[in-house]
């Protein structure tokens, strides 16, 4: 095969940055957008940025709304417990996800430099070795393509359920002004999570646009943060599968690239780096995602009690389509988490032990 031949073949598998362009645009809407240096190869400086003030203003803005949002439910969760269930087991739904929401928020700020580590040696090892394996690029896109429908299917979900929460006092509100009486005033006491009581009181209309601006960013940063710690799990994983796919190939072949080498021992040598290279990102995966794996199956658990006996209360009251609408996307999201984390780390770890 030709040099353009070559060039033309190694296009057509993507670069890493490519594969990352979905997580990339979530990570720059939360403030995590220095992250893509990792995938600038052609430049000798490849440190980590410092944070812009923007970036910082982000980050405290969704942890002190996120905050703002769990106080609220575990302050009105006495109005409710022990007259309202259906109600009560909502906020400690709510409560759990958004408790969830928050650790991942946290993990991804603090070892921030750990990702960007991560994210730059994976990507060394694709630019350098995997995209050359044009031999194989029917197996590296097959990987690719079954991943990405994971990684789409996971983010429609995830925006189903960001719409069935924001939209929802507006809806209400056009409703409502449309079908009220003449002789009556509107009433501002829709929101997006129903019955949380905020600090906030909503008794007039400048309050109230208030109070659904600071719901509006709670949804937009809680969704973000809620898909995208599986979202980078998924591309790792993906990534790891893939180089540790390659170098199973090249170890199958080791004694004819040891000869087209002249029995020259730097082949192998590197082979040998790129291994520990990659059991070291397996290493660093497994310390990042460990105890957000764990509290993700505890948590999520208890979350999916709570929806099904939500769900259950409000089917026998009579309101089982708005109950449906949801508690539905809440429970798909919650089980697609669990299914990503167990599937994609059992697919990465088999392709390693077959080495």
């Amino acid at each position: 095969m030709s040099g353009v031949e070559m060039a033309n073949v190694k296009s057509d598998i993507p670069s890493c940055k490519q594969l990352f362009s979905m997580e990339l645009f979530v990570m720059k809407c939360v403030g995590l957008g220095s992250l893509e240096r990792a995938f600038e190869v052609d430049k000798d400086n490849y440190k980590l940025r410092a944070l812009k003030y923007w970036e910082i203003f982000l980050f405290i803005a969704s942890v002190c709304l996120l905050s703002t949002l769990i106080y609220s439910l575990v302050t009105s969760l006495p109005f409710y417990f022990g007259k309202d269930f259906s109600m009560t087991c909502f906020i400690v739904s709510v409560a759990f996800s958004m408790s969830m929401t928050t650790m991942k928020l946290l993990r991804l700020w603090t070892s921030r430099v750990k990702f960007y580590q991560i994210l730059e040696i994976v990507n060394k090892i694709w630019e350098q070795n995997t995209r050359k394996r044009v031999d194989l690029k029917a197996k590296i896109i097959k990987v690719i393509d079954d991943n990405k429908t994971v990684r789409c299917l996971y983010v429609i979900i995830a925006l189903i359920l960001n719409v069935c929460y924001s939209l929802r006092p507006f809806i209400m509100l056009l409703t409502t002004y449309l079908t009220l009486p003449e002789n009556e005033t509107m009433t501002f006491t829709e929101q997006a999570y129903t019955g949380v009581h905020y600090p906030i009181r909503s008794d007039n209309i400048g309050r109230y646009v208030l109070l659904m601006v600071m719901e509006f960013q709670i949804s937009y940063f809680g969704t973000a943060y809620f898909i995208l710690a599986e979202l980078l799990f998924v591309f790792l994983t993906t990534l790891l599968t893939i180089h540790f796919m390659v170098l199973a190939d090249e170890y199958l072949s080791i004694f004819d690239i040891y000869q087209k080498n002249n029995n020259n021992l730097s082949s192998i040598n590197e082979i040998i780096k790129r291994h520990c290279s990659l059991l070291f990102v397996c290493q660093q995966i497994t310390y990042l995602y460990s105890p957000m794996v764990m509290a993700t199956i505890i948590f999520n658990g208890i979350d999916l009690c709570c929806s099904i006996f939500a769900f259950q209360q409000d089917f026998a009251a009579g309101r089982a389509e708005t109950s449906l609408a949801k508690n539905l996307p809440h429970a798909s999201i919650l089980i697609f988490q669990i299914i990503i984390y167990c599937n994609c780390a059992h697919i990465t770890t088999e392709q390693v032990l077959s080495i």
